[in-house]
């Protein structure tokens, strides 16, 4: 029997953190996915495109189409202070790379096209700010009746186990207007949250491989230690692991069984948190459970493109 394919954009701030750029390489190396597009948001969004563009390079997948998108959250400032704050720790990576076409066909318009042009079938994989699924629908509201559904990695867990006071992390309160209108919208949406990630063995057959690929991945893994963790970092052989968040929203799909999803309703309140309310019959999702750690072994195959 053939595999199902999972049609999906993903919509990404790669560049400041390390995750999303493990993500993006997860995906790659997962043949359930076909990568439509990759949208990035927040702050530099033509350094962050420049960057997942080189990552789809090294892959060999230089067919998909990178598309810039919003600077500014949807309130245009922000409770973390005023601007677009961009802390491209990997920038260096792209530092001679050129010029990228011209962007007045922005991320969100993309998403709309593409979801009009395979209704029921193109799946959002939000790995940061919300803010370009969020204008996606504004520009269109029917898109609600034509996305499977989004996936987004905004979710840290629990608080405290006895009152359950969720964690939104960072991608919810930078925009929670766009948080607010994905969850207002009642589209199909699933919050996920993190697992186990790669330790020192993976990022030494990492570093030590000779694919592309691998190269590249490696090259902005050391980057983000050095500008973010410890500047006296020389080889990611010295790191104890790399962060790998991001790429369980993707692994959301091939292993939902692990995450033992409720059923129920998301709402942003306030102060920007995340809130679950369960119901049988809600559009939203909210992860019970941590994914084993044995799946570290498909994840590592899968980036080191052993499948």
């Amino acid at each position: 029997m053939k595999a199902k394919k999972f049609k999906i954009i993903i919509d990404t701030d790669i560049g400041d953190d390390i995750d999303d750029a493990v993500a993006l390489a997860f995906a790659l190396g997962s043949p359930e996915f076909d990568i439509l597009g990759v949208t990035t948001v927040f702050g530099n969004v033509e350094t962050r495109a420049k960057i997942a563009k080189k990552l789809l390079r090294a892959w060999g997948r230089d067919d998909i189409p990178v598309k810039m998108g919003a600077v500014r959250p949807m309130g245009y400032f922000h409770h973390y202070g005023r601007g677009p704050v961009a802390n491209n720790s990997q920038a260096a990576a792209v530092e001679n790379e050129g010029a990228l076409e011209d962007n007045t066909y922005n991320a969100a318009q993309f998403i709309a096209d593409t979801v009009r042009k395979y209704p029921g079938e193109v799946y959002i994989v939000t790995l940061g700010a919300l803010t370009n699924i969020g204008m996606a629908l504004c520009i269109d509201p029917s898109l609600v009746e034509k996305i499977p559904g989004i996936v987004s990695m905004c979710f840290l867990g629990y608080q405290d186990d006895k009152n359950k006071d969720q964690i939104s992390g960072w991608n919810v309160p930078y925009d929670p207007i766009a948080a607010q209108c994905v969850a207002r919208s009642r589209v199909n949406w699933k919050i996920t949250k993190g697992g186990p990630k790669p330790g020192t063995s993976f990022l030494k057959e990492l570093n030590r491989c000779e694919k592309e690929s691998s190269k590249v991945l490696s090259e902005l893994i050391l980057l983000k230690a050095q500008n973010k963790d410890n500047m006296n970092v020389s080889s990611i052989e010295e790191l104890e692991g790399v962060s790998a968040c991001d790429l369980y929203a993707f692994a959301s799909f091939l292993i939902p069984e692990q995450f033992n999803y409720l059923q129920g309703y998301w709402e942003v309140d306030s102060s920007s948190r995340n809130n679950f309310y369960p119901d049988n019959k809600g559009p939203h999702s909210c992860p019970q459970t941590n994914v084993n750690a044995e799946y570290l072994k498909v994840i590592q195959e899968r980036i080191l493109r052993k499948v």
